[in-house]
């Protein structure tokens, strides 16, 4: 009996990294599409953390270590809100630089870290 409770736990530790990659694919996917049409309206500085942060993700994926996964998730997480600000900033007409009048917080592509 103890031993099917440890071969669940180890596949339920196996089934949560795996949603977990599959998350972090799904990031590095989206991310990669929306930094690649949008890559000219970046800083350079940012466009080089973003390219970093995917690079990183790339990596995490192929260990089973939950926290470099975790970390690696909130990196991407962090890039797709910087990669959405620049695609709304676009749509609004504002240029990569400005942001439309009421908005809060500071310019987009601007990457923290």
């Amino acid at each position: 009996m103890e031993e099917a409770n440890e071969h669940a736990q180890a596949d339920a530790k196996r089934r949560e990294l795996r949603q977990l990659k599959n998350r972090i694919e799904g990031l590095i996917y989206s991310n990669e599409r929306v930094y690649t049409q949008f890559r000219s309206l970046l800083p350079e500085a940012s466009a080089k953390r973003i390219h970093e942060v995917l690079m990183q993700a790339r990596v995490a994926l192929n260990n089973d270590s939950q926290p470099e996964l975790e970390a690696a998730m909130f990196d991407l997480n962090s890039v797709a809100q910087i990669l959405s600000e620049v695609m709304l900033s676009n749509a609004r007409g504002s240029g990569p630089s400005g942001r439309a009048a009421g908005s809060s917080g500071g310019q987009p592509g601007q990457v923290k870290g």
